[in-house]
């Protein structure tokens, strides 16, 4: 692996909202019962990102990412929590950054790169819902705030998509 080819993927994907989204979303949309679970879902984020290698370049990635992320953001901005089937949010959503990123058509070190940039945040945020309690006063305030961010990002989903529609991306 060259340095170079992870510093250009992790790169592109630290520029890319639709991955960034989707890792957020991902992981707001799951609350895991214990540092082990959110543990093993890292995990499950992580082999979803490296499934994104084995699509075709062909998929029309922009389009498959932002429905993804649209449909998680709405989710989240629902209030909505997956605790027992965390992975049926974890998967597309991972699976939706990698095809964000470019991880179909990019080479092995820029796929790492990618990945591992991806996977840093997404693996923080699951740890650190599942260790932090909030206290009393600030519950209703961490519920407003998630919910806000499942509004933006359904929000950039949907802009996402009307772009791809009228042809600007």
């Amino acid at each position: 692996m060259d340095a170079a080819g992870l510093a250009d993927g992790a790169l592109y994907a630290a520029q890319s909202p639709l991955a960034l989204g989707a890792i957020l979303a991902a992981c707001l949309a799951c609350r895991p019962a214990s540092r082990r679970a959110a543990a093993a879902m890292a995990a499950l984020l992580g082999v979803s990102l490296l499934s994104g290698y084995a699509t075709p370049d062909t998929w029309p990635a922009a389009t498959i990412a932002a429905c993804v992320l649209g449909v998680l953001g709405v989710f989240v901005a629902a209030n909505g929590q997956f605790r027992a089937a965390s992975p049926l949010a974890l998967v597309p959503g991972g699976f939706a950054a990698a095809l964000a990123a470019g991880v179909p058509t990019a080479t092995p070190a820029e796929a790492a790169g990618s990945v591992a940039l991806l996977l840093v945040p997404g693996a923080a945020l699951l740890l650190a819902r599942a260790s932090i309690r909030w206290p009393a006063r600030l519950q209703l305030g961490a519920s407003i705030a998630r919910r806000m961010a499942g509004a933006w990002i359904t929000a950039v989903g949907i802009l996402l998509l009307a772009l791809r529609a009228r042809g600007v991306l």
